[in-house]
């Protein structure tokens, strides 16, 4: 009926525009017709051009309103979801339900593949793992040593059978036939994924064998990366530079003991608990870390700890970054911890090497961005460890952490309450809060120790990525291999 209605409409729109042609006809011969001076010609050209043009039955066409698909788009987009719901509810029922796998050709009886297949391979019943095995129990409960070498051994001679079948007819010419003749005379073609798979299978099981003969020769060796001497690294050079820095303003009687709570308004008038102008302390000697940095020689020192030390600070922030996306996969608080740590190392190298007696604005910026912005990290990296943790261990480091944060909140909140009072007393206080504080947050960065014994060289394929492998990526690796991912229905029937 569409068609009749498209037909009819083409036939009027040829009448209509042989009408217009017409029309425009009889339009110039009336214009002419108005021009001349005779009176007869006049009315005989008007006899002739006022007649009837034969296309009067045009005017009684009546015109369809619009029609609109729209309610069209909607049925089909509403019938392509139900779909999709229930070809994911079906597939699922057929996973769960399928346990065994047969690969058979099409109206052939048993083949010379197969009965190899059968005997090397003799699969009575599927292993009910849900998962790829990744141990070496799985893949004994898989198929076992020899099953397994003997599947790629029968697939490795089927390869060779198929090129050499595959070259006779390239040199035969013989024409290649459609996708159905493909997959009847090449048996090969419907198993392709059995040999991707079975070499990638076999593969990891030589792998995991060599780490299983490793460990047989030393069974207490514990591995773990290199990687772990960054964050255990940190703690050690920090915490014992800046004892060292107050040590030698201590010496240089740049600052007064972290023992002493005794001071005077000027070194004039002198305490009677205290002897000697060694001994003499005013506001300005209060051990604060910033100034047992202030004057040289130490303040050389300190500037080279605070730079090396947020170089490394760097460093774990961004590892700690791409190892998460290697074990897990991205969020925002993942990503937002390597802003606010690279942040914190920014105001670290500021507060390092503008010291407070030299240049105070800019030393008091750094502060006001290296404790806070340290203060939101911690925070940030326990939250993030309590959501990846699976394990008792991990549990474990990240009651740890929670503990670091919440005493270093303490100290933090402490050390700037008690930093604004006037109070010799108060501002001793406030130096070793501020002390307990730092030791509390370098100590923070060391226990990245635990993820980092177990980095690997994805951690940093991550990195050269831009941050972009993770279980999402993998699956997509594993997809261009010519595999499913892992939660895909491995029936290749």
């Amino acid at each position: 009926m569409r068609r009749t209605t498209v037909t009819r409409g083409e036939i009027l729109l040829d009448r209509m525009e042989e009408e217009i042609t017409l029309l425009r006809k009889k339009h110039n011969d009336l214009e002419k017709l108005s021009h001349t001076d005779d009176h007869i010609h006049f009315l005989q050209g008007w006899q002739s051009l006022s007649g009837p043009s034969g296309y009067e039955d045009l005017n009684n066409i009546s015109v369809a309103p619009y029609y609109s698909f729209d309610a069209t788009k909607r049925a089909i987009a509403s019938l392509k979801i139900q779909v999709e719901e229930t070809s994911k509810t079906e597939m699922s029922k057929v996973s769960g339900a399928v346990k065994e796998v047969y690969i058979t050709q099409e109206n052939e009886g048993k083949t010379r593949r197969e009965s190899i297949l059968r005997d090397e391979w003799k699969i009575k019943e599927a292993p009910k793992i849900k998962e790829e095995p990744k141990t070496r129990e799985d893949f004994m409960k898989w198929g076992g040593v020899k099953q397994l070498d003997g599947l790629v051994a029968a697939m490795q001679r089927d390869r060779l059978h198929v090129s050499a079948s595959t070259s006779k007819g390239k040199r035969g010419g013989k024409k290649i036939g459609t996708s159905a003749e493909k997959s009847r005379n090449h048996p090969e073609i419907r198993t392709n994924f059995v040999h991707r798979r079975a070499d990638l299978w076999s593969r990891d099981f030589a792998r995991l064998a060599e780490e299983e003969e490793e460990e047989r020769r030393c069974p207490k060796c514990w591995k773990m990366s290199l990687w772990v001497i960054l964050p255990v690294s940190l703690p050690v050079l920090t915490i014992t530079g800046i004892w060292v820095v107050y040590a030698m303003a201590l010496y240089n009687q740049h600052v007064c003991p972290v023992d002493n709570w005794l001071y005077n308004q000027s070194c004039e008038e002198e305490l009677f608990l205290q002897s000697g102008a060694d001994l003499c302390c005013t506001l300005d000697n209060v051990p604060l870390i910033s100034k047992c940095g202030a004057l040289p020689p130490e303040s050389c020192f300190f500037s080279l700890i605070c730079s090396t030390g947020s170089f490394m600070v760097m460093m774990i922030v961004l590892l700690r970054y791409a190892h998460v996306i290697e074990k897990h996969q991205n969020c925002v608080l993942n990503t937002a911890s390597l802003s606010t740590g690279w942040i914190c190392a920014a105001g670290l190298i500021v507060l390092g090497n503008f010291q407070v007696d030299n240049a105070k604005v800019l030393h008091y910026v750094g502060a006001g961005i290296a404790f806070p912005t340290s203060m939101l990290f911690v925070c940030l990296q326990s939250a993030l460890t309590y959501r990846l943790a699976k394990t008792q261990g991990e549990y474990s480091v990240a009651h740890l952490r929670l503990c670091l944060t919440l005493l270093s909140f303490v100290a933090l909140v402490l050390s700037g309450v008690f930093f604004c009072q006037e109070s010799f007393v108060l501002q001793h206080a406030s130096a070793i809060f501020e002390w307990v504080f730092c030791v509390i947050i370098i100590l923070f960065y060391g226990t990245f120790a635990f993820e980092f014994a177990g980095m690997s060289e994805a951690t940093m394929a991550v990195l050269a990525r831009g941050g972009a492998l993770g279980p999402a990526g993998r699956e997509h690796k594993v997809e261009a291999l010519g595999g499913p991912g892992p939660h895909q229905s491995e029936n290749m029937l």
